[in-house]
C-alpha cells in the first residue's frame, strides 16, 4: 500500500511540472505575452475539451500547439 501511495504522489507531482518553452529570439516580455495569449485561448476553448483527465490532456495539447505556432519548442 505504501508503494502505491508513493507512486501516486510521484505521478501527481510529475503531472504538475511546468513545461519549459524556448525560442532563441524571444525576450522576456515576448515570452510573457505569448504564454498569456496561449493560456487565455486554452481557457476560452476549455468548454469544448470536456471534464476529467481527457479534458486536461486536450487542454495541455492545445497550449503546446499554440506555443509551437508562435515559434517555441519544448526545451
Amino acid at each position: 500500500m505504501r508503494q502505491f501511495t508513493a507512486l501516486a504522489l510521484a505521478a501527481g507531482l510529475i503531472g504538475c511540472a511546468d513545461d519549459v518553452y524556448y525560442k532563441p529570439s524571444a525576450t522576456g516580455a515576448d515570452y510573457q505575452q505569448d504564454t498569456y495569449m496561449c493560456e487565455r485561448d486554452a481557457r476560452a476553448a476549455s468548454a469544448s475539451f470536456g471534464r476529467g483527465l481527457s479534458g486536461q490532456v486536450e487542454a495541455r495539447q492545445f497550449y503546446q500547439r499554440c506555443m509551437g505556432a508562435r515559434g517555441y519548442s519544448l526545451g
